[in-house]
């Protein structure tokens, strides 16, 4: 676990806050979406996520490993919740249904390319472009599987 810059948080995790909000709007069959208010949420979880990630950075032998993901999991649900007026046991089943999918997808996609690439995990640590330059294939991903699924579901 290592704290991650201001520019990773923008670029990365502000986006990626959008992108479960969106696709959790879309697993709840939501058509009124207000994107200040998802904008708002996003940039609210950014915050959360550089407290949360330097937090456990410097109290990381008193962390569980992982702790950091159930928290700000925790944190969207919250602000989704609070911010959008939604009742917060849908929130948390479609940010939870969102955020594990993401975060699976995310998994194997990183182990492919760090098997190709032969590379670890320090090298996030050393080049935080990485984690921008693997959101984007690992975001088009989600997104199109909550796609399908919201297509081909059976009415």
């Amino acid at each position: 676990m290592f704290p991650i810059p201001w520019y990773v948080v923008v670029f990365e995790s502000i986006p990626e806050a959008f992108l479960i909000q969106i696709l959790s709007f879309k697993l709840m069959n939501e058509k009124d979406i207000f994107f200040n208010k998802v904008l708002i949420v996003s940039i609210l979880y950014g915050a959360a996520v550089i407290l949360i990630r330097n937090l456990a950075f410097h109290f990381s032998q008193h962390f569980l490993f992982s702790l950091h993901t159930i928290l700000l999991i925790s944190v969207l649900i919250l602000l989704f919740s609070l911010i959008h007026e939604i009742k917060l046991d849908r929130c948390f089943i479609s940010i939870f249904i969102v955020s594990v999918l993401f975060g699976l997808i995310q998994y194997a996609f990183v182990l492919i390319v760090f098997n190709l690439f032969n590379l670890n995990i320090s090298a996030f640590q050393e080049n935080p472009w990485l984690n921008i330059a693997l959101f984007i294939p690992v975001a088009g991903i989600t997104y199109l599987i909550v796609h399908i699924y919201i297509g081909h579901e059976v009415r």
